[in-house]
Formats: C-alpha cells, sequence, structure tokens
C-alpha cells in the first residue's frame, strides 16, 4: 500500500481520499512500516505531457510516447547497456514518481524544454514554450 500523508502538528494524515481509503483498511493498533519520500510535483509532470503533446502535434512524433522516447535520448536520461563485442545500446531511464525524485525531474524538465526549443521549435523560446503549455494546463 502506497499512500499519499501529510506531516502536522500531531502527526501524519491522509493528503488526499484515496489515502484515507488506504489507511482505514488498517486495524486500529496495528504496526506497519512507512517509507517517507517527497511526493513529485503532478502539475510539473501534467506540464511535461503537455510539451510532449506540443512536439507530437507539431509533426516531429506520432505520439506522446514517441516525443517522450526521443527526449529521454535527446537529454542524456540513458543508461549504456554493453550488449558484447564493443556494441552499446543507450535504454531510456524512467520518469515516473516511482524512478526520479522531484529535484531530478524539475532538472530533467528544464533540460526538455531547452532541448525541444534547439531542435524541434527554434522560432521560440523556452518561457514562450512553458507559458503556452501552463495555459493549456491551467485553464
Amino acid at each position: 500500500m502506497r499512500v499519499l500523508a501529510r506531516r502536522t502538528p500531531s502527526g501524519l494524515v491522509p493528503a488526499d481520499e484515496q489515502a484515507q481509503d488506504e489507511l482505514r483498511r488498517v486495524k486500529i493498533g496495528q504496526v506497519f512500516y512507512v517509507e517517507i519520500k517527497a511526493a513529485r510535483n503532478p502539475k510539473q509532470h501534467r506540464l511535461c505531457f503537455a510539451l510532449l503533446n506540443l512536439v507530437a502535434e507539431a509533426g516531429e512524433y506520432p505520439s506522446t510516447e514517441a516525443a517522450l522516447l526521443a527526449l529521454k535520448l535527446a537529454t542524456g536520461l540513458v543508461e549504456e547497456v554493453q550488449m558484447g563485442k564493443g556494441e552499446v545500446r543507450l535504454i531510456p531511464k524512467s520518469i515516473s514518481f516511482a524512478n526520479m525524485r522531484q529535484t531530478e525531474f524539475a532538472a530533467w524538465f528544464d533540460s526538455a524544454l531547452n532541448v525541444v526549443v534547439q531542435r524541434w521549435m527554434p522560432n521560440m523560446t523556452s518561457d514562450q514554450i512553458r507559458k503556452e503549455i501552463e495555459e493549456i494546463v491551467f485553464s
């Protein structure tokens, strides 16, 4: 079970309805482990996918998934895998909430914005693109 919690002066409390439902299933007095990890910013994650949609809609890639793979490769978010006989393959790493901390994601997102400007949308600045995707996500 993974739930979001918020620290208050009196202790940890469920941060949302799903967390509340999950914690209701735990019996009073039951002991369980709690893993403390800062939650990623879901708004920034939505901005990332709005950016990927822009790249895909610009005709650069057939889907957001393809745009994400290309962006991971272009930003160097990869793991090198030795295939034998000197052959190396680049495998894109995950940007999932479980695999990347918020600070890492924020830095990668800024790098991704710069790559989009340099490679696929040179007629725009990163600030213009950020404003456009913020309007898409937050309006």
